[in-house]
């Protein structure tokens, strides 16, 4: 390493729309940038979003695989072998000085229906290849455990960079998107098209009771990946789905919905939860481990594989008449109220401390080795 203030990153986020991990690469660099670091961002051809942080360097005349697993280790070798960070899940597997962030153990779980098969395939492969001869870190300790238990790996020795806010810089006065808001009150879940985030859970909750989306629409944003299992999208005049939201559009639904509900049947972290708490959202959320880990008594929880319980749930929160949902009991934290663990752990200034702490010591580790 040149400098106990520089960093090479792999930009490959830059080409990829936004989710919850390429927000997770976003927020985390921007934190590292704010830090002091020289953040050098190493990019293929297909750039999509320019930062407005760091130092762009194009690399190679490729996309995809090839440009991350041969042209990427082949620009680092030629240029001092020094460490790179990898915000989302990949690394290219023949370079020995990687820092990885591997979001979740998901492609690694016995569940086949959630994922391509070519894609699960080639991460059951490159996830067990990279723990071999990278740093491996996650976001949350529960991935922290799954990761442990497949890789065969000390749980200690996996740091946790948890998860915090990042929107890009929005425009508050882009009317056009700020008046698209369903004309009835509305249920909000953000995730993408796939199993493994349940909104067919939730789907089938709200639509068995007529009461309910007689009186609230359900509105779902995310969108399609060709890596992930189809699923069939109900078509119903109160479940509006939309995809490709910006920012200003995303936090104007946060701001305007009166519930947010997250039923993942699987989650590494869980952005939509910290987002929707962020904006004093009431959330809803689905009875997984990692939702409890992180966000405890500051959401309510049940069981969306149980659709008679869920609907209730949803009753029982928002009411049949949407008159009611002033007198409901639905819990809206405050930022007073949320634990001392999501403000101070949730974030991605936290996140990027111990990134730092973490060059450090490998600085300071070249430094004695090389004496």
């Amino acid at each position: 390493m040149n400098s106990k203030k520089e960093i090479w990153i792999n930009g490959k986020f830059l080409s990829l729309p936004v989710t919850g991990v390429q927000r997770f690469s976003w927020g985390i660099c921007q934190a590292l940038y704010e830090k002091g670091f020289q953040l050098n961002i190493l990019m293929n051809k297909d750039l999509q979003h320019q930062p407005d942080f760091g130092k762009l360097i194009r690399v190679g005349k490729h996309s995809g695989i090839f440009w991350e697993q041969v042209e990427l280790p082949r620009f680092l070798k030629n240029h001092g072998n020094p460490m790179l960070f990898n915000p989302g899940n990949v690394a290219p597997v023949i370079y020995t000085n990687n820092f990885v962030v591997v979001h979740d153990a998901a492609t690694l779980e016995p569940h086949s229906e959630w994922f391509s098969t070519g894609f699960r395939m080639w991460y059951q492969w490159l996830i067990p290849q990279l723990a071999k001869r990278a740093k491996i870190a996650t976001v949350s300790r529960f991935s922290a455990e799954r990761l442990a238990h497949f890789l065969n790996l000390d749980i200690d020795q996996i740091p946790v960079l948890y998860n915090g806010i990042y929107f890009h810089k929005v425009d508050d006065s882009n009317k056009t998107e700020n008046n698209a808001l369903p004309e009835k009150p509305y249920i909000l879940a953000v995730g993408s098209h796939n199993p493994r985030k349940g909104i067919d859970l939730l789907i089938n909750a709200f639509l068995s009771v007529p009461q309910l989306h007689k009186n609230y629409d359900l509105l779902i944003i995310g969108s399609h990946s060709r890596h992930f299992k189809d699923f069939e999208l109900k078509d119903h005049p109160s479940i509006l789905w939309k995809q490709n939201v910006s920012d200003t559009a995303l936090i104007h639904y946060y701001k305007n919905t009166d519930l947010v509900v997250v039923p993942s049947r699987y989650e590494g972290f869980g952005i939509p939860v910290l987002e929707a708490l962020h904006f004093n959202k009431p959330v809803l959320c689905n009875a997984i481990p990692v939702f409890k880990e992180l966000f405890g008594s500051s959401v309510d929880y049940t069981d969306f594989e149980q659709t008679s319980i869920s609907a209730q749930k949803l009753i029982e929160k928002l009411g049949n008449n949407p008159k009611q949902i002033k007198n409901n009991k639905l819990k809206k934290p405050l930022q007073g109220n949320l634990s001392a663990f999501q403000l101070n752990k949730c974030s991605f200034k936290s996140s990027a401390s111990t990134i730092e702490s973490y060059i450090q010591k490998e600085y300071i580790r070249e430094e004695t080795c090389n004496e």
